[in-house]
């Protein structure tokens, strides 16, 4: 898909000039700090700030999942009357990869927002209700973007909405209109390579996994909570854990122990949880169920020793 060329950005100011006059604060301009660790979630902002909106929602988004949009959809965010523009990005290695999903491009379409794109050049998450109030952050509309991940964003409210407001148009204006034939010829054309799709991204969460491995010590974040260890699962770790558990049995009644242990990315293990991973993961052969459990008895070792 060919996308328009992007002109340069109309400043009053040099972004990177020395001397540059600061910027004039409106009084009544008001902002609000919005995480997803002990402050809520960026769901509920989300919620709340498309909830207010009684005209027009605008969106900026790379990338949008279908579970994350049906919960807005239960949240009533996308109620009669309201006019919604969706940006996002539209870049095949996004829908190879599912970080990006083609099925909450047609959601977003049968509920009657527009959706425009741009190529794989949009990082920007902007969320705005009319013109009065809007959330630039970090979270994707996906699950992980919205609940767990460690993600930050601003809300402001007053004038400076206006600000985004003009921005958003901009961009809206150079942006591709995404068509129903688009994302159909898309999802026909994802089919047909997804078997190669598949067994490369296998290949690639290899190499990850072993890189993630010698970076370990580096990245992992653990502590002591009340004679639980605590350790902070990767994302990958983290879906693995999660994954649904079928059957009785210890590997699955310690497995559901795990899941509902799990704040987050952090999982709280007591000393007879650390034992009974570390020996399921290596003593029961080569299992489905014991190379789930094998990154975490990683985990485990590298903490106690």
């Amino acid at each position: 898909m060919s996308v328009p060329g992007r002109p340069a950005l109309q400043t009053s100011k040099s972004v990177g000039s020395e001397n540059r006059p600061p910027i004039p604060q409106k009084e009544w301009s008001l902002v609000t700090f919005v995480w997803n660790r002990d402050c809520g979630t960026h769901f509920g902002a989300v919620l709340e700030l498309l909830r207010g909106a009684q005209q027009i929602i605008r969106i900026v988004c790379p990338f949008i999942r279908k579970r994350a949009c049906e919960e807005l959809v239960d949240g009533n965010v996308f109620h009669e009357g309201i006019s919604v523009r969706v940006l996002t990005q539209w870049a095949p290695a996004a829908f190879i990869r599912g970080v990006s999903e083609l099925q909450a491009l047609e959601l977003l379409q049968r509920l009657g927002a527009q959706v425009r794109a741009r190529a794989s050049d949009l990082h920007a998450k902007v969320y705005i209700a009319d013109s009065l109030e809007g959330l630039v952050t970090s979270a994707n509309i996906t699950h992980a973007g919205l609940h767990t991940n460690v993600e930050c964003g601003i809300v402001t409210r007053g004038p400076d909405v206006e600000l985004l407001v003009a921005q958003f148009d901009r961009e809206w204006r150079l942006a591709t209109e995404i068509t129903e034939g688009d994302i159909i010829e898309a999802k026909r054309s994802l089919a047909q390579h997804s078997r190669r799709a598949r067994a490369l991204q296998k290949e690639l969460n290899k190499l990850e996994s072993g890189f993630a491995r010698s970076v370990r010590v580096v990245r992992k974040r653990s502590y002591s909570n009340g004679g639980a260890l605590v350790i902070e699962l990767t994302p990958d770790e983290r879906e693995c854990i999660l994954r649904p558990v079928h059957g009785r049995g210890g590997m699955q009644s310690l497995l559901r122990r795990l899941q509902e242990n799990l704040r987050g990315h952090d999982l709280s293990l007591t000393p007879e949880d650390c034992e009974r991973v570390v020996r399921y993961a290596n003593t029961y052969g080569q299992g489905g169920f014991q190379n789930r459990l094998k990154p975490l008895a990683a985990d485990i070792a590298a903490c106690i020793e």
